[in-house]
């Protein structure tokens, strides 16, 4: 019981001392607490985005009014009325326009994308058939797996030579961002 008690008073003891250091925790001598700032430095400016064919899509009314929307990524996007960039609010009344132009951006945008994994399976397939054309591999079953990109050449987790790198990059690497990457055990 005596223990049971000594608990308590050390307890309630760290409280009274938890409790004055953090009521006073900040407080000038004058007893306010500081102030902050709400400033910081200005974000350096966006980088500017080209518009391309798959972000920007423009048609003419038929009235001859001439509109433009803009939308890259999660960026908000940009709606223009003959060349005049417009302000979010001032955008609403153009709903249904934009409701009609936005849908032709992201049927484009699929259809690249498509292409483009059309390309790379393409790629990824030929680069298959290299190992084996050139007897780095009896068989397609023998490749496990393999990534080519423009820092290195991985086949079955295992990083090949300088040489057969360059050779691959070299014959298939399309920029320096691309990369191919193969795995049998997902097909």
């Amino acid at each position: 019981m005596k223990q049971l008690i000594s608990f308590y008073l050390l307890f309630a003891m760290a409280g009274v001392s938890l409790f004055i250091s953090t009521s006073t925790l900040g407080q000038q001598p004058n007893g306010k607490l500081p102030t902050k700032s709400t400033e910081i430095q200005m974000p350096a400016s966006q980088i500017q985005i080209d518009e391309t064919y798959l972000n920007t899509v423009s048609t003419t009314g038929a009235d001859g009014t001439k509109y433009k929307l803009v939308i890259i990524g999660d960026m908000l996007p940009k709606f223009y009325v003959n060349g005049q960039l417009l302000s979010h609010t001032e955008m609403e009344k153009y709903n249904e326009i934009i409701d009609k132009l936005t849908p032709v951006l992201w049927q484009r945008q699929k259809k690249a994308a498509e292409e483009q994994r059309k390309e790379i399976s393409e790629i990824t397939s030929a680069i298959l058939k290299e190992l084996i054309n050139k007897h780095y591999y009896k068989d397609e079953a023998s490749i496990v797996s393999f990534l080519l990109s423009s820092k290195e050449l991985i086949i079955n987790k295992q990083r090949q030579s300088n040489e057969m790198f360059i050779y691959f990059w070299n014959k298939f690497g399309k920029s320096s961002d691309a990369f191919y990457y193969y795995d049998n055990t997902l097909n």
